[in-house]
């Protein structure tokens, strides 16, 4: 089993024990998301203040 990716202390993305493809598509996106900058403007839309 890989590395879990962790947000937060109480956010967390729900998936079935087996459904590793799911949880590493998952955790795949996450890495995406936060390392292109995508993270930052969407949140940015949202709130005045980073959630992560």
């Amino acid at each position: 089993m890989g590395e879990g990716y962790r947000l937060d202390e109480g956010i967390g993305i729900a998936v079935r024990k087996e459904d590793e493809t799911l949880r590493r598509r998952l955790n795949r996106a996450l890495e995406g998301i936060l390392s292109d900058g995508a993270y930052e403007r969407i949140n940015a839309l949202y709130f005045p203040f980073s959630i992560y």
